[in-house]
């Protein structure tokens, strides 16, 4: 696994042997608890939830026929929220009516529309690598490159068939036996397009997301996957500041600031090789970014091959 070696060329060969010679094992806790209560049909849910955030909430629960363990999550309507609950299961039900299928993409098993809620159901994941990175700060430069590839890749066959992701974070990657899976469509686009996004993650906003009222291509999710290896590997932000004491108007100004500038600051954690590739895919100007995302998994896998 640690020599691979890639005589052909094409690249749908090179990460079909990237897939079948590699499997990610990130070592996670079991958190599962028991589940009881019924929810109807053919899922048992648990009562108590495990994840809640404004509008959403999220249970574990089991398939009665099959035993398996699911997640269900609910999203409530909420007229504040940039988003109705059609658009934010659209791009999900564009998925699984296009038959789309990639290991590191976590589709829902079943979605179900209520008057006034979404409730989607998932296979459980054993976590997310948000709570890993903070249990264990940073991954080893190979772990690193596996999920960035894996992520990459999953990029590129989503745009391919004009899905935007644009919120690519730790959070929204899952672990699985398996590898990692990227999660959370709810404010994934279909377009070529993204138009102006509100509430995501400053740290991984790339810097026209802070121009009110554009319109912003693919590469936001270039840019992410760049702050997102950036963030495996050093256990931290490429653009952090003191939020003690500071207003949002204030914090946003100062990360708009930081997303400008050209200069990342590397750790010693950052191999030498893998810098000069985070700073292409988080260029200030998305015409220096990788032009697709299978550009960038190209030099990821080159760089990966010369890890011992």
């Amino acid at each position: 696994m640690d020599n691979l070696e890639f005589p052909v060329e094409n690249y749908e060969d090179k990460l079909s042997q990237f897939y079948k010679n590699n499997i990610l094992s990130l070592n996670v806790k079991d958190g599962h608890e028991d589940v009881a209560g019924i929810i109807g049909g053919d899922i048992n849910l648990n009562k108590e939830e495990i994840y809640s955030d404004g509008d959403t909430k999220v249970f574990v629960g089991y398939n009665k026929d099959t035993g398996d363990e699911v997640v269900v999550k609910e999203v409530n309507e909420n007229p504040l929220a940039p988003r109705t609950l059609e658009e934010r299961s659209e791009v999900e039900k564009y998925l699984l009516d296009s038959n789309f299928s990639h290991p590191a993409a976590c589709l829902p098993l079943k979605i179900i529309e209520k008057d006034g809620q979404l409730i989607k159901i998932y296979p459980r994941a054993k976590g997310d690598l948000e709570e890993y990175l903070k249990e264990n700060s940073k991954l080893p430069p190979k772990e690193a490159l596996m999920i960035a590839i894996s992520l990459s890749d999953v990029v590129e066959k989503l745009h391919q068939i004009n899905v935007v992701h644009a919120d690519i974070a730790p959070l929204n990657i899952l672990i699985y036996d398996n590898g990692i899976k990227l999660s959370d469509f709810d404010d994934a686009y279909v377009s070529n397009f993204v138009k102006n996004k509100d509430g995501v993650n400053r740290f991984i906003m790339p810097p026209e997301f802070f121009k009110k009222g554009d319109q912003f291509d693919k590469t936001v999710d270039i840019y992410e996957l760049g702050v997102n290896l950036y963030k495996f590997l050093s256990g931290k932000w490429p653009h952090e500041i003191n939020e003690d004491g500071t207003t949002y108007e204030e914090r946003q100004e100062k990360y708009r600031e930081l997303q400008q500038n050209e200069k990342i600051e590397f750790p010693d954690s950052i191999p030498d090789a893998i810098r000069p590739i985070i700073e292409k895919a988080m260029s200030v100007d998305p015409k220096d970014r990788y032009p697709s995302a299978r550009d960038l998994t190209n030099d990821l896998l080159k760089v990966y091959k010369t890890l011992e």
